[in-house]
């Protein structure tokens, strides 16, 4: 079995508190209050580690705080590494509250199914709204905390943040909407409001354009060889108002687009040296969500257009210093030929 007893701690409320949980989901905000709640109930301090900075299994059992014994250890997409170790059973004698946060579980693997079949370890799923119930979910954040905000600055939030979606397809998978990000986006709208109405032309001024989508849209409009869509994102693009001027928004997609293909062809030829997924996501770190959506979009193209759209892409920079042509038609033209 892969995990062991986890203890209680009682509280003189009744409540009892365990000391290894797995926070799970895409609903990174609940999460967040959660966790909160946690180490409040517990009246401990809180540390918190990533794959970046991830401690020794030691430092996370022993650590301890100079005034208050224990500490609440958050511990963000590591529950396969430290989880699968077979001291797994010191995490139940340790003075910690032990809290793993993990995005979404794929129910399908040993790993899961061991997990949320122990009734003893307290994991807990976070699912985030749709998308068709953000504007909802803005609207009574923001009411709640004595502001008001339009509808068409939801709108505008929604876009830039990529939770709104122009195609109707890719981008809904591609993206969980993070209410953690739309807090924080909200609190800076709330406080530049000072009390007025939250307005699209405020968003458009504080608000940073999250333009990863733009170009996971575009990358597979190109995919399904559908012109009309892939004009109809550039159309959108080049029109939505934030200030930038054309040369800048080009070579701002350029990049992002050249990241896209190079993915791709990453992943086609790692595919074709009959590397396994896992291999494939050990080398990249990537997770195994844009493992699949990468390996999706690389199915529509041969290495040879791979490597052919990333030369063109990549000398766009001097082309565009030794042309008259505007910019966006000499994109337009790379990308039109694809489709």
């Amino acid at each position: 079995m892969l995990f062991g007893k986890v203890s209680f701690v009682p509280f003189s409320n009744g409540i009892l508190l365990h000391m290894l949980y797995v926070l799970y989901g895409s609903d990174d905000y609940s999460q967040e209050q959660y966790i909160k709640q946690l180490a409040s109930r517990a009246g401990l301090p809180r540390i918190d580690y990533a794959p970046d900075n991830a401690p020794k299994t030691g430092d996370v059992l022993l650590a301890q705080d100079l005034f208050s014994g224990g500490q609440v250890i958050v511990l963000r997409d590591l529950a396969q590494r430290f989880l699968l170790e077979e001291n797994i059973r010191e995490f139940i004698t340790s003075p910690n509250h032990i809290v793993f946060v993990e995005g979404e579980l794929d129910r399908r693997t040993k790993f899961a199914k061991d997990l949320l079949a122990n009734k003893e370890i307290n994991a807990k799923e976070f699912a985030a709204p749709g998308l068709e119930d953000l504007p909802l979910w803005v609207a009574e954040y923001v009411t709640k905390r004595g502001g008001s905000i339009m509808d068409a600055a939801v709108r505008t939030l929604l876009k830039r943040l990529g939770y709104s979606d122009p195609l109707g397809g890719l981008a809904l998978a591609l993206k969980a909407p993070s209410l953690l990000r739309l807090e924080q986006e909200l609190n800076k709208l709330l406080t530049y409001a000072h009390g007025e109405p939250i307005t699209a032309e405020v968003v458009l001024l504080l608000v940073p354009d999250d333009r990863q989508t733009i170009a996971l849209s575009v990358t597979d409009s190109i995919s399904k060889k559908n012109r009309a869509e892939l004009f109809g994102l550039l159309e959108g693009y080049y029109t939505d108002g934030d200030g930038s001027d054309e040369t800048g928004k080009t070579l701002a997609l350029v990049g992002l687009l050249a990241e896209q293909f190079r993915s791709q062809l990453l992943v086609k030829d790692s595919l074709e040296q009959r590397l396994t997924e896992a291999e494939v996501l050990a080398q990249t770190g990537w997770k195994s969500g844009r493992l699949f959506v990468i390996k999706r979009l690389a199915a529509s193209f041969t290495m040879q257009q791979l490597r052919d759209v990333l030369s063109k892409l990549e000398s766009l920079d001097v082309e565009l210093k030794s042309t008259t042509t505007p910019p966006r038609v000499v994109l337009e033209l790379i990308l039109a030929q694809m489709v």
